[in-house]
C-alpha cells in the first residue's frame, strides 16, 4: 500500500531540498543537497545555482512508494509583493509539474514561510503571534509574525542594512581558507574558545562594537575590521568574535523593542543552527522572561519540511484560494 504524503520543495541560493510528511505530519523523507561552490568563491550566480538545482533533482531522492496528496513549493523569498529571486523558479516549476502530473493540489509558498513552518511544526508550537528572527546567508531580520491558517505574515521590525549574518560568517571563513558556505567551520572554530576574559580584552583592544541604528544594523564594518586581524589572532578567536557580535546585535536589537520582550521568539535559518550563537542567546539575561525557541540544526537550516507541513495544513483545512 502506498503511503499518502504531502510533498514540499525548496531551491535556495545554498541548497536543493525536497521533503514529504504523512497525514499526521510524520516525516517520510527529508533530503537536502548543498550547492557546490568552487574553492575560494563566495557563492553562485543565479544562473549557475539554477543549473545545479536541476541537476540535483535527478539524484536527490530514491524511488518512493507514495501517493502525493498535495505539493507545496517555495516560489519567492518572502510573501510580499515584488519579492523575487530566480532560483525559486526551479522549486516552483518542478512542484507545479509534479502536482499536475499526479492530479494533486499545488500550493505556492515563500522561502521565509517554509523556514518558519518547519520550526513551528517541528516544535509543535501553538501560538498565533510571536517574534521571529530569520538568520541566513541572504537574510537577517527581526520580524513580527502571525500565523494565519497554513500561512505566516511577517512585518520587518529591524534588519541588516548591508550584509547578512550568514554573509559575514561565510566571507570570514573563505578569507581564512575554508570553503563556502563557511558557517559550520566558523561555529566549530568558535566552540574551541573558552577564555572569556581574554576574548573580552581582545574585543576592547580592537574596538569591536555593534552598529545598531533605529530600524536596523550593520555587519559590513564588522567584516572589514575582523579581516584585518586574521593574521594576528587565531581563526578560533576571529570566529568567536564574529558569532558573539552577531548575538549581541540581535540581543540589543530585540531589547530596543520593549513591547515584544515578553513574547515568544522563534529563531530560524541556517545561522540559527550555530551551537555557539544559541548558547550566547539562551544565556543572555535580556531574555529571562522570554520563551526562546530553537529547533535542531536540520530543521533550522535549509530544508523543504515547512512546505510539506503547509501542504498538510492546507488540505486538512480545506482553504479557499484568495
Amino acid at each position: 500500500m502506498k503511503t499518502k504524503v504531502y510533498l514540499g520543495l525548496d531551491t535556495s541560493c545554498y541548497s536543493t531540498s525536497i521533503a514529504a510528511v504523512d497525514m499526521n505530519k510524520n516525516i517520510i523523507f527529508n533530503k537536502t543537497i548543498l550547492l557546490d561552490v568552487k574553492a575560494g568563491e563566495k557563492g553562485l550566480r543565479q544562473s549557475d545555482a539554477i543549473f545545479k538545482h536541476i541537476k540535483n533533482f535527478t539524484t536527490i531522492v530514491d524511488k518512493q512508494n507514495i501517493e502525493i496528496l498535495a505539493v507545496c513549493a517555495s516560489q519567492k523569498p518572502r510573501d510580499v509583493k515584488g519579492s523575487y529571486m530566480p532560483v525559486f523558479m526551479v522549486s516552483d516549476s518542478i512542484g507545479l509539474l509534479i502536482a499536475n502530473l499526479v492530479g494533486a493540489k499545488y500550493i505556492p509558498y515563500s522561502h521565509q514561510e517554509n523556514h518558519i513552518s518547519a520550526v513551528y511544526n517541528h516544535l509543535n508550537l501553538n501560538q498565533d503571534n510571536f517574534l521571529g528572527v530569520h538568520l541566513s546567508g541572504g537574510t537577517t531580520e527581526i520580524l513580527k509574525c502571525s500565523k494565519h491558517d497554513y500561512k505566516y505574515s511577517t512585518d520587518i521590525i529591524s534588519a541588516t542594512m548591508d550584509i547578512s549574518a550568514g554573509q559575514l560568517l561565510d566571507r570570514l571563513a573563505v578569507s581564512m581558507g575554508y570553503s563556502f558556505p563557511g558557517g559550520k567551520y566558523i561555529d566549530d572554530l568558535a566552540s574551541n574558545v573558552s577564555n572569556v576574559k581574554e576574548l573580552s580584552e581582545i574585543k576592547k583592544r580592537i574596538n569591536l562594537n555593534i552598529s545598531l541604528k533605529e530600524y536596523g544594523f550593520h555587519f559590513s564594518g564588522i567584516e572589514t575590521k575582523l579581516k584585518k586581524y586574521i593574521d594576528i589572532y587565531s581563526n578560533e578567536v576571529i570566529s568567536k568574535l564574529a558569532i558573539d557580535i552577531i548575538g549581541e546585535t540581535l540581543v540589543q536589537g530585540i531589547k530596543k523593542m520593549n513591547c515584544y520582550i515578553d513574547s515568544s521568539i522563534i529563531f530560524f535559518g541556517g545561522v540559527a543552527s550555530s551551537k555557539v550563537l544559541r548558547e550566547y542567546i539562551l544565556n543572555n539575561d535580556t531574555f529571562i522572561n522570554t520563551t526562546i525557541h530553537f529547533a535542531p540544526s536540520y530543521i533550522s537550516s535549509d530544508n523543504a519540511l515547512g512546505c510539506a507541513f503547509a501542504a498538510n495544513e492546507y488540505m486538512k483545512g480545506n482553504y479557499n484560494e484568495n
